[in-house]
Order: structure tokens, then sequence, then C-alpha cells
């Protein structure tokens, strides 16, 4: 008695061998709005029968004679027939998750490869802001900016510069004429002088 056996059923079915690195990478990562492609180890050019790619428990693609995607992947799924790869556009928070690929391959049996999605929201809109802006003497000085990343997006926030305040400092009174004494009823001047941000009026206070 000749019995026949379903490939689809055969690649479909628990307790078959997982063969390791059926997919290149373990953790791939992608943007919102962004793509992402499952590629295998297989040599294009290989001869398959059967290919189920899988989200979670979900049947997401299927080849066997002929391609069927879920209804909800429609538009969103392009499956290379040379390595059984796939590609998946138009990516959501929602499709970050496990995805699986089962291939039974001719005289070479059925193999599986697992790897993990995560779906990120581009950074956007960094802005780095202070208060106040304007410092004391000896506080860090800029320009200072903000940078956000995540594994598949970074951005630069616009320089912040601070006004630091300093002084006075350094100090230097003068006397003219230059002397070492001075007559009763001469007539000299004083002046001073200082460092500081913002500059200031200088008064000479007599003791």
């Amino acid at each position: 008695m000749i019995s026949t056996v379903d490939p689809l059923s055969l690649c479909l079915s628990p307790g078959l061998t997982e063969g390791a690195g059926l997919l290149q990478d373990d953790l791939l990562n992608a943007a919102v709005g962004g793509k992402v492609m499952f590629t295998t180890t297989l040599t294009p050019g290989t001869t398959f029968v059967v290919v189920n790619w899988k989200f979670g428990a979900k049947e997401i693609f299927t080849f066997f004679e002929s391609n069927r995607t879920a209804p909800e992947y429609e538009g969103r799924i392009t499956f290379f027939m040379s390595t059984g790869s796939l590609e998946l556009r138009n990516l959501a928070l929602t499709d970050s998750g496990e995805y699986s690929v089962t291939i039974l391959i001719t005289e070479a049996g059925s193999q599986t490869g697992i790897t993990r999605l995560d779906v990120y929201e581009p950074v956007s809109n960094v802005v780095v802001t202070s208060k106040p802006t304007e410092l004391v003497e000896f506080s860090s000085s800029g320009p200072f900016r903000c940078q956000v990343f995540t594994p598949v997006s970074e951005v630069t926030s616009d320089p912040l510069t601070l006004t630091i305040y300093y002084g006075p400092e350094n100090n230097i009174l003068t006397i003219s004429p230059t002397k070492e004494h001075h007559q009763e009823g001469s007539n000299i001047a004083l002046s001073c002088s200082a460092e500081s941000r913002p500059p200031g009026p200088v008064s000479v206070v007599s003791e």
C-alpha cells in the first residue's frame, strides 16, 4: 500500500528538527512606518516545497503551490522565492514580537528558524531647556545639547548657551598723580576698576 503525506501538514506539524541558523538574525530592530527583512540562510535557488511564516502563533504567510497571505497583511508582505525570505512593511508598534519560519526543503526535511522584532517610535522634537539661563560664576558653562536615541534613530537638540555672571574681582585702585606723599591742599584723583559680568559702575569709598 502506498500512502501519501500532505507536505503542508508535514511542514506545520510539531516535533520537527529545528534548523540552527535558518534565520540570519536573532533580533531585529525597526522604526514605526519602516520595513524589515527576515532573511534566511538558504542558498538562492534552494528547492523547497512549503514555506510557512508565523507571528507568534498566527500564520501570516504560506507558500504551498501558491502564495497565501493573511488578510490583515495584504500589501505589507513581499516573499522572495529564491531564499524563502520575507519583507514586512508599514511597521507598527504592535508588530513587535516573535517571528518564525518553517521550510520543507526537498531531500533535506523541515527546518525552522526563530527571531524577534522590536519596533520603536522614531525620536523627534528633542529640546534642552534651563531655568534659569543666567548663572553665577563656577556654574557649568555651555553650549549644552541633549542627545536622544533608540536602536533605530537618533536626534540631537539645538544648542543651549548659558550666560555666566562673575565678579567683581581683580579690584584695582589708582591715584594720580602717583606720589608717595602729597602736600596738604593738593588735588589728587582716585579711580577704581574691577572685572565683572555684567560690567557695572565702580565707586571709591573713603575711610
